[in-house]
């Protein structure tokens, strides 16, 4: 009997692409955050385990929760959940001021290879690598009709120089093929329109984050499209083989790989043709299966885990810390009770009063609003009293007082903060 599990918070999309197949048989219940009517069990922000719990079918023992936590908030409460917690941390280093906090609290945490190592440098060693990007459902459908593979090179992804820079001198070197070939760079499509591209396309060029197997790699060779992935990648190997079903580049032979290509159809299209027959058997029903086989493997070593961690307390400046920067980087999901729990604490210390005021919208965001910042100074204004080496409250002020007009106090504040910097340096827990 394959084991039974729950798994969120997660939303309807999610279900019907990735984990329908385990649904379909019984062994799993998805659960999203309140308000997603297409799902069967409610996560409320401020219930606990045992009104969780309730919901479920009398006949449905789950043995483990699988934690979905790139860009959501996590209630607090399901930390007390008496079965083992696994964590997906997909996006690490995207999540890296939330999931440091919160991924001691899994039982067993799935990242990718990369993830894994700096995890274990952490001190985080319930560690185990899993690819959490399985091909989903809309893939493994054949299209009504095939489409003229007109776009020589394609490229779909980000190029916002914060936080994908590493992939601007690559783009700028496609983008020189264009005299000759058909070069299409973009971003921002998504579903039909998205895979629509993908199978007009010769060449995907795709650049991992972090050195892993991505979403992509998969995508574009279920499409048919020849993919070309980075030497450096650390993953791919396990998924595709290369020179045959996909093309590895490096700093020196990129444009010189795409010329010989696209100037040999027989060859792309051989190519093609196997990348595309390997990636549909990589569906994310086979690859989930394989790490469930492993969580089943170690189930009494992650109970044992899961009963010492539901009884034991959380830090009340880390839970504080945590829950806000969940918020901050959350997609979906709120934290509803996060300022009035804040406001009950008696005596707030420099980084209680910091994280009030982040949790006010204080912290630099491009949705903090005037009124947010005006009701966030205060409290960056009383943490510097009590600590005035915290710089972070410092920038925050700042940002908080351009926000509201008032630009000359925010002058002077910055210059302060140098002051600060110059003679004492930046103290290392404000680092995040």
């Amino acid at each position: 009997m394959p084991i039974p599990f729950l798994v969120g918070p997660i939303n309807g999309e999610s279900v019907s692409q990735q984990w329908q197949p385990f649904c379909d048989r019984g062994q799993c219940i998805p659960f999203g955050h309140s308000g997603d009517a297409d799902l069967p069990l409610q996560a409320s922000p401020v219930g606990d385990w045992k009104g969780f719990a309730a919901q479920l079918p009398a006949d449905f023992q789950p043995e483990v929760l699988l934690l979905f936590l790139p860009y959501q908030v996590i209630p607090s409460w399901i930390w007390q959940a008496p079965i083992p917690i696994v964590g997906l941390a997909a996006d690490w280093n995207w999540q890296w001021h939330s999931y440091r906090m919160i991924l001691p609290d899994c039982d067993l945490v799935l990242t990718d290879s990369s993830g894994a190592s700096v995890l274990r440098d952490q001190g985080i060693s319930q560690v185990l690598e899993a690819n959490l990007f399985g091909l989903e459902a809309d893939y493994l459908q054949s299209p009504e009709e095939e489409l003229k593979r007109d776009i020589d090179v394609l490229f779909v992804g980000s190029a916002h120089p914060a936080f994908q820079k590493e992939r601007l001198p690559w783009l700028g070197r496609l983008a020189r093929l264009s005299s000759r070939w058909n070069v299409l760079l973009t971003g921002g499509v998504f579903g039909e329109d998205y895979r629509n591209l993908l199978r007009r396309a010769k060449i995907v060029f795709n650049t991992s984050a972090r050195g892993e197997a991505n979403r992509r790699m998969l995508e574009a060779t279920s499409c048919g499209a020849v993919l070309f992935q980075e030497e450096s990648n650390q993953e791919i190997a396990l998924w595709l083989k290369p020179g045959s079903e996909h093309v590895l580049y490096n700093e020196q032979n990129l444009e010189s790989l795409i010329e010989d290509l696209l100037q040999d159809p027989s060859r792309l299209q051989a190519i093609a043709q196997a990348g595309q027959n390997r990636a549909r058997a990589c569906t994310f029903e086979s690859i989930t299966s394989r790490y469930l086989d492993q969580i089943e493997n170690r189930l009494e070593e992650l109970s044992d885990r899961a009963r010492e961690r539901s009884q034991r307390a959380r830090g009340e400046v880390a839970s504080f810390r945590a829950r806000t920067w969940q918020v901050l980087g959350a997609a979906s999901g709120s934290d509803p009770t996060l300022l009035h729990d804040l406001a009950q604490i008696q005596e707030l210390d420099a980084e209680l009063l910091f994280l009030q005021g982040v949790a006010q919208g204080g912290l630099p965001r491009r949705q903090t609003t005037g009124k947010e910042a005006r009701q966030a100074a205060p409290f960056f204004h009383q943490c510097l009293a009590e600590d005035s080496r915290h710089l972070p409250a410092s920038l925050s002020l700042t940002e908080s007082l351009l926000l509201v007009g008032e630009d000359q106090l925010a002058a002077g504040g910055a210059l302060r903060a140098l002051e600060v910097l110059e003679q004492t340096g930046l103290n290392p827990s404000h680092l995040d």
